[in-house]
């Protein structure tokens, strides 16, 4: 269970509450209007709110998007180092390429366990009085004017859901032809209006929302006003009110109310408020017709459609409003139409050869910012960048002269603990320069590399390269570290694609003309970007092209609790490349979300960048 289900449950509580205040505000304006007017109202606004966790299924509105902020994800992916052993898949088990820790449930967990044990409880009751009302229908014994007589009632009662029964105690058969009568004829409305089922379904609700008290109001309001169409049916065949007032007291006394059905008199309170309202009235309100239940429902299911499908969660940002908009949105047809053309046929094509559910291509001009051709099937939406925001690390730390590209780091042979949690690398690496790090995509690499930045100023590099970041990155912990190698927060491709841009536009960025590193800094992050594709254990090698140099760096994340990325939970494989390096006319993004054959970012995005260089270079 994660924030975002949890969000969900929220929205579906908060849509519920307002179609159940809706409902009781509805259900006082109708106070003087007829009983069973009321209990439509209480019936259609209880049943929308039960409806709305299965309306949130085929209308769920647009997903919620923090990139901002972003959020922490369960998983880290290991990339593998070359074709060969990328072949075997993504590298997730406990010893190659995950965070292991110990079980443990967070605060949404909890929450979701809270709620799951307060439902379960409320559903309990309802189901075991479903059960002591079909022993009572199997323990009856006889039949009475078409009802049946159990010897264990002390009073009438309509049980079951689908096939309710009319029950009545053995005394039934001294009763009056009068008070008989009266009964029957307030029973068999309940049996009429199938009272029982919607008094269950009530139940649903308050199982649901039982930490809502609107639920619980709404439900037993819903009781009193079938009771009082009931009274309301009984009167208008023609019993005087004072008469079936008496019947009322008569039955009420020293009877043992059970709670698997519709009892006739319920507590004192509630009988002595329906003989008021008996006693009290000088004429029967309007009866309920079908044409007014008709116009109430053509009335009420605009407003319940609009309130449970409403969509309360934040929007998904589009390109021209990516984090900081540090890159005007293009046309539709792109900037430049042969590069849109070749965008439009790789992402047809990756969609056919990897059945992946969402393909992003992107070509920026680094010089002037200008997107020259983009097709992706959820524009704006974000992604868990991966690896390809490590080189983003290394540049804030390289700009700040806290490293050199030469300096040597130890990788403890594929392993770093962080208490009782472990980081791990896809191989074993003794000591590894800065270029080196990048080269093999080195977890353990990046993590001594975020100690020496520490949390502060990887927090402003990121939001100076407008990618986002969370709001507060610890220094020295396995979170910070997390971040700094790209599977602690969310960017979108767009987003991505413009820092590249200021590797390739020697620490400018386009077109504000910002300047975000130093040029010395672009220009070494571009020649260890060509080793992350030239290298001997390179994990970029696939994006290579006859001729041209090329750089730029491989990105796999695969986060199974992210709802948000890549059109859902799953593998994202992505590249992000300057070509050529050493004179760059474009910086091109491939991102691949959930393929339908093992991969990552140097099997499945890779390839395909390089194919998209080529036909733009016209190789």
């Amino acid at each position: 269970m994660n924030s975002v289900s949890l969000l969900a449950l929220a929205v579906c509580a908060l849509r519920a509450s307002c179609l159940l205040t809706l409902t009781l505000v509805a259900l006082f304006a109708a106070r003087r209007s007829s009983a069973g007017l009321r209990r439509c109202v209480l019936l259609f606004g209880l049943s929308a709110a039960l409806a709305v966790p299965l309306l949130a299924v085929p209308f769920p509105g647009r997903p919620v998007v923090l990139v901002s902020t972003g959020a922490v994800t369960a998983r880290v992916v290991a990339e593998a180092l070359s074709n060969a052993s990328a072949a075997q898949g993504l590298l997730l088990s406990p010893a190659v390429g995950t965070v292991v820790s110990a079980p443990r449930m967070n605060g949404a967990a909890w929450l979701f366990l809270a709620w799951g044990l307060g439902a379960l409880v409320v559903a309990s009751r309802a189901v075991v009085g479903v059960i002591l009302a079909k022993k009572l229908v199997n323990g009856a014994q006889a039949e009475l004017a078409g009802a049946r007589v159990h010897p264990g009632i002390e009073g009438p009662l309509v049980v079951g859901l689908f096939r309710p029964v009319i029950l009545l105690p053995v005394a039934a058969a001294e009763w009056s032809a009068e008070r008989l009568r009266s009964v029957l004829l307030h029973e068999s409305a309940h049996v009429r209006r199938w009272d029982g089922l919607a008094l269950f379904s009530a139940q649903c609700v308050c199982a649901l929302y039982w930490f809502q008290p609107l639920a619980w109001l709404a439900a037993t309001r819903l009781r009193r006003e079938c009771e009082l169409a009931a009274d309301e049916s009984v009167l208008a065949a023609g019993v005087r009110p004072s008469t079936y007032a008496e019947h009322l007291l008569a039955i009420a006394r020293s009877m043992h109310v059970p709670a698997s059905g519709i009892a006739m008199t319920a507590r004192p309170s509630e009988l002595a408020r329906r003989i008021g309202v008996l006693v009290s009235r000088e004429h029967l309100p309007a009866p309920l017709t079908r044409g007014r239940v008709a116009l109430l429902a053509a009335c009420a299911l605009p407003v319940v459609g609009f309130v449970a499908c409403a969509d309360t969660a934040p929007r998904a940002l589009s390109a021209s409003n990516a984090p900081k908009a540090v890159v005007p949105a293009a046309p539709a047809a792109g900037a430049d139409a042969k590069l849109q053309s070749i965008a439009t046929d790789e992402a047809a094509r990756v969609h056919r050869e990897w059945g992946a559910k969402r393909v992003a291509i992107l070509v920026l001009d680094p010089k002037s910012g200008l997107l020259l051709a983009s097709s992706d099937d959820s524009p704006g939406l974000p992604v868990v960048p991966g690896s390809t925001l490590k080189p983003l690390t290394v540049a804030m730390a390289l700009d700040g002269d806290l490293i050199t590209p030469e300096q040597r780091f130890d990788c403890g042979n594929g392993t770093r603990a962080y208490g009782e949690q472990t980081l791990r690398d896809a191989g074993q690496y003794g000591s590894l320069s800065t270029a080196e790090i990048l080269a093999v995509s080195s977890n353990i690499g990046l993590s001594r590399i975020f100690d020496v930045l520490g949390g502060e100023r990887l927090a402003d590099g990121l939001r100076k390269f407008k990618v986002g970041a969370p709001p507060s990155i610890p220094s020295a912990s396995l979170r910070g570290a997390i971040v700094a190698i790209g599977e602690g927060s969310t960017a979108t491709p767009l987003a991505l694609t413009a820092a590249y841009g200021v590797f390739a536009n020697d620490g400018v960025l386009a077109p504000s003309s910002e300047r975000i590193i130093k040029d010395s800094t672009a220009r070494t992050v571009r020649s260890m970007l060509e080793g992350v594709v030239t290298g001997e254990r390179a994990t970029g090698k696939a994006a290579s092209v006859p001729g041209v140099r090329v750089g730029g760096k491989t990105g796999t994340s695969d986060d199974p609790d992210c709802a948000v990325c890549a059109q859902g939970p799953g593998l994202f494989a992505s590249f992000v490349g300057v070509v050529p390096i050493d004179q760059p006319r474009y910086v091109i993004y491939v991102g691949v979300g959930q393929p339908n054959k093992e991969g990552s970012g140097g099997t499945i995005a890779a390839p395909v960048f390089a194919r998209i260089a080529a036909r733009a270079l016209g190789n």
